[in-house]
Formats: C-alpha cells, sequence, structure tokens
C-alpha cells in the first residue's frame, strides 16, 4: 500500500511545484510592470526636462564638445524608447505570442526594459568621462533597478555582468588611460557586486513572501473546510431547535411587541427632546459669542480710525517737510479704508447676530418713502462717475408715507447700489424706480452688469454664499451682505426678489407694506432727517469701503 502511494505523493509535490514556480514567476511579473511604469514615467519627465536644458543650455557647445550631442540624442533615443515600450505594454494583450504565453513574454518585456535602460545608464558614465569624468548614471541605474525591481540572482548577474562588458569595451574605445579604466572597472565592479546582493536579498525576500502567502491560503483553505463542515452540523442542529421553540418564541415575541414598540417610541422622543435642546443652547451660545466678539473687534478698530484721523489732521494742520506727504496720505487714505470695511463687516455681523437672536427693533415712524430712497441714491452718485456709470432715478410718485426705519431703509439701498456699482462695467447704467403696486410700494435697483446665473438666484440671499467664491474672484466682499438686506427687509414685513439673466444684469426687487403708525411717533423723523452730511458721507463711504476705485 506504501509503494503504491509513494509515487502519486511525489507527482502532488511535483505538481504543487510547479504550481508555486508559475505563480511566483506570474506575482513577479505584475509586480515588476507596475514599478516599471512609475520608473518610466519618472524617466520620461526626467528626460523631457534634460531635452530642454540640452537645447537651452548646452546646444551652443556641441561644436567644442561633442559628447553633449551625443547627451541630446541619447535622450532623444531613450524617451522613444520609453514610449514605445508604454505603448507595448498596454497593447499587449492584441499580440499573438502573448495571448500563447503570457508569463514568458512578460519576462522577455521585463528583460529587455531592464537591459535598455542599464546600457543608456552605461552610455551617459561612458559619455560623462569626455565632460565630468563621473559615474553617476551607471551608479543610480543599477541601485534603482537592484532595489526597485525584483530579479532572481542568476537573471540579476547575467544583467549586470553584461553592462559591465559593453561599459569596459565602450572605455576601451574612448582611449582612457590603463591607470583611468581599471580604476573606474574596479569600483564599478565592486558596486555591481553590491547591486547583485541587494537584488538577492529583494529576491529571497519576495519568494519567501510568495511561499508565506501559498500556506497561508492553504491554511485557509483547510479551516474554510473544516468551518464549513461544522456550520452544517450547528445548522442540522439549530433547526431541530428551532422547531422546537418557534411556538414559544412566536408567543413571546406577541407578548412583548407592543411593550417594546412602546420603550422604543418613548426613548426616541427624550432623544430628539435632549438633541434639540442642546442643539437651541448651542445656537443660542454662538450667536452671544458673535456679538461679543463682534463688539471686542470693534472698539480697536475705532482705536485705529482715531488715529487715522489725527495723522490726517497733522499732515493738513502742521505740515510734513519733504515730499513724503503724498506716500503718507496715499497710506492713510489706505487705513482708512480697510478701517471702514472692517466696521462694515462688523456691522453687518452684529446686525445679523441681533437679528438671529431677536434683539434688533426698528426704530420705525413715517417717512417718505420716495424722499429717502431718492436721497440715498443722489448720495452715491459720485462713486458711480469714479467709475463711469450713470445712476438714473425715476419715480411713479412724488410722495408715499410708509412706517419704516430710515437706518435700516439706507443700509438696504446702500448694499445693493454697491452690489450694482461693484459688478456693472464702465458706461453701464443703474436704474432705481419707485411705482405702487396693490397697497405696496416698490423698490427696484436694476444695472447693467455682469449678471446672475437662474441657478445662484435662491442661494446670493443665504449667508455667506458669493456668485464667485472664488480666491481670484475679480470684487471683495464678505457674502453676508445680501443676506442682511433679506433680513431687514423681512423685518418691515417685505419681500426682496431678484430678477437676472447671466450676461444681461441684475434686478432687485423690494416689497414694501404701506403701513402708517400713530401720529404720535412722528417726533423722531425730524431727528432721523436731521443727521448731518457728514455723518451720511460717512456711512456711503462705509457701505462702498470694498470698491476700489
Amino acid at each position: 500500500m506504501e509503494e503504491s502511494l509513494y509515487p502519486a505523493e511525489e507527482l502532488n509535490h511535483k505538481n504543487d511545484s510547479l504550481f508555486l514556480k508559475s505563480e511566483l514567476n506570474k506575482a513577479k511579473n505584475s509586480l515588476n510592470l507596475s514599478r516599471i511604469k512609475t520608473i518610466t514615467l519618472i524617466l520620461l519627465l526626467v528626460n523631457v526636462i534634460m531635452l530642454h536644458i540640452d537645447i537651452t543650455k548646452f546646444m551652443k557647445f556641441w561644436g567644442e564638445i561633442v559628447n553633449y550631442k551625443y547627451l541630446f540624442f541619447s535622450h532623444i533615443l531613450i524617451v522613444v524608447f520609453l514610449i514605445s515600450y508604454l505603448w507595448i505594454n498596454k497593447n499587449r494583450h492584441l499580440l499573438m505570442i502573448y495571448r500563447k504565453n503570457p508569463i514568458l513574454f512578460d519576462r522577455i518585456l521585463i528583460y529587455i526594459y531592464i537591459n535598455m535602460v542599464l546600457l543608456w545608464c552605461v552610455f551617459l558614465a561612458v559619455n560623462a568621462q569626455g565632460t565630468h569624468k563621473q559615474l553617476s548614471a551607471y551608479i543610480i541605474g543599477i541601485f534603482c533597478l537592484a532595489s526597485g525591481l525584483i530579479q532572481s540572482p542568476y537573471e540579476s548577474a547575467l544583467t549586470y555582468l553584461t553592462s559591465l562588458i559593453v561599459f569596459i569595451l565602450l572605455l576601451f574605445k574612448i582611449k582612457l588611460t590603463p591607470l583611468e579604466v581599471s580604476g573606474h572597472v574596479i569600483n564599478v565592479a565592486f558596486l555591481i557586486a553590491l547591486g547583485i546582493g541587494i537584488a538577492r536579498i529583494g529576491y529571497s525576500s519576495f519568494v519567501n513572501s510568495i511561499k508565506h502567502r501559498r500556506i497561508i491560503q492553504n491554511q485557509n483553505l483547510q479551516l474554510k473546510n473544516s468551518q464549513k463542515h461544522l456550520e452544517e452540523a450547528v445548522k442540522a442542529k439549530t433547526e431541530e431547535l428551532t422547531i422546537a421553540n418557534q411556538s414559544l418564541l412566536h408567543e413571546i415575541d406577541l407578548r412583548h411587541a407592543a411593550e417594546i414598540a412602546a420603550i422604543k417610541e418613548k426613548l426616541l422622543c427624550e432623544e430628539k427632546s435632549m438633541l434639540l435642546e442642546e442643539a437651541r443652547e448651542y445656537e443660542a451660545l454662538r450667536n452671544h459669542f458673535l456679538a461679543n466678539i463682534s463688539h471686542e473687534l470693534r472698539t480697536p478698530l475705532n482705536v485705529i480710525l482715531s488715529a487715522q484721523q489725527i495723522i490726517h489732521s497733522i499732515i493738513h494742520n502742521d505740515g510734513v517737510e519733504g515730499n513724503k506727504i503724498n506716500k503718507i496720505l496715499r497710506h492713510n487714505n489706505t487705513i482708512k479704508q480697510n478701517c471702514f470695511r472692517l466696521i462694515r463687516l462688523l456691522n453687518n455681523i452684529i446686525d445679523i447676530t441681533k437679528i438671529d437672536i431677536g434683539s434688533l427693533s426698528l426704530d420705525v415712524h413715517n417717512h417718505n418713502i420716495v424722499q429717502v430712497v431718492e436721497d440715498i441714491t443722489l448720495s452715491v452718485v459720485t462713486f458711480a462717475e469714479a467709475k463711469n456709470i450713470s445712476i438714473i432715478f425715476d419715480t411713479e410718485v412724488e410722495e408715499c408715507l410708509v412706517a419704516c426705519d430710515p437706518e435700516k431703509i439706507e443700509r438696504i439701498m446702500l448694499n445693493l447700489l454697491s452690489n450694482a456699482i461693484k459688478f456693472t462695467p464702465s458706461e453701464g447704467y443703474i436704474y432705481v424706480n419707485i411705482y405702487i403696486q396693490a397697497n405696496m410700494v416698490v423698490i427696484s435697483v436694476k444695472d447693467t452688469g455682469m449678471g446672475i446665473p437662474y441657478e445662484m438666484h435662491d442661494k446670493v440671499f443665504q449667508r455667506f454664499v458669493q456668485v464667485d467664491s472664488s480666491m481670484k474672484r475679480r470684487q471683495e466682499g464678505s457674502g453676508i451682505g445680501l443676506s442682511l438686506v433679506k433680513l431687514l427687509v423681512e423685518l418691515h414685513n417685505g419681500s426682496i426678489r431678484l430678477v437676472s439673466a447671466l450676461g444681461k444684469g441684475s434686478e432687485f426687487i423690494i416689497e414694501l407694506p404701506i403701513t402708517i403708525i400713530d401720529d404720535t411717533q412722528i417726533t423722531s423723523n425730524i431727528k432721523a432727517s436731521d443727521a448731518t452730511n457728514n455723518d451720511k458721507i460717512e456711512r456711503v463711504t462705509i457701505e462702498f469701503s470694498d470698491i476700489y476705485f
């Protein structure tokens, strides 16, 4: 019986060895092809750069040093070879020889690639003897191929010794002294021996990993078979127990189903309530934090602005020696404009935060909305003219009393007008129209600017949303102006909408209800109209501070 089994065992061992060898070659080819692709792309990039250097830096020396000319053509040839290799590797499945024996074809392709690259490095090293006398290209090629690719000891020895023979022949051809040839040969022979050693270590590690993987696969297969038998036994026993306990489980499930559903619903409601409360607390904390930090930022900004005003006063009252005054004034104006920009941003943040926490109230009195809007529009004409833009104001009614907060109306109009000036090109137009429609006063701000895409119409009123949100956008802005405008309009129980198309300008339409409050509250209307012209100019300047003229 033992004699009959022995040949079968030997045959199985032989089949396993053949399978392992085939698997080893297949895995080695796959890994090498993957790494060669990376090496090829790197070599292509390096050679393209070197070709540029050859043309721009060394071509003028071709007549004096012919080695630079040889270097240029070597780069051309290796680029052609690398591109050809990539094409063959990508389309090798179309070749008949690959379909017959893909493993052998890949081994031949890899062997050709390694030898061609190594021989190219040999040529570079020999060609360098006419310039800087270095062997760096050959040395780098040996160590890159030895450490980066997987080769058997016989393959690596054959490859490197072949390259050494070619290297020695080329050294004799360029007529070096015997001492130089012997020195180069000794150095390269030592490095080749080291490269063969590195290749052997890499190959041994790779073979061991394949063997270990094969062992693990066999053990996993045995475990799967054992697990399968165990699962079948457990499954049979489980079916018996399931049949025996099925009626009992069904009765228990019916009894507790209602109780479990009620408990889950109660826990879910409690969890949602807790999450909602936590979210409210967090939102309140965030809003209070924004309010506090905005006030904290405003204080140093006021100090900076005061210092700027003092500098301005010194310049104009005391004078400055020499020609420094223009430079000081220019930087002084930059400080002032950026202070206004930050004040504008902080004002917007403070107002939005106050609206969120419900602490922003309107100072509402009866005002002639036509006069309010016209005064605001005329106050920005000089800014528009600085950009060669025409503002046209028109109204269908001369007077319309509306209960409103004139300061908030001014904020709304200045924001819309600054956006219109910002995005309208030179020689463009801005139209401000007022008319009555269905017990509503309608204010229209229309420009001939770049327009807004249809998909952005709803988003422009969201916080921190901008039509052009890139860091390289042509106009400045924080993305909260239109959001604040919408909130201020809604505080007046009004609405705002956008009519626009890309390349056809934009029109913002505000609708406010025509309501009148008791006459006893009109007293502050006189105070609001008595604001100084300087205060109005400063408010306009702050609102237009992110526009550079």
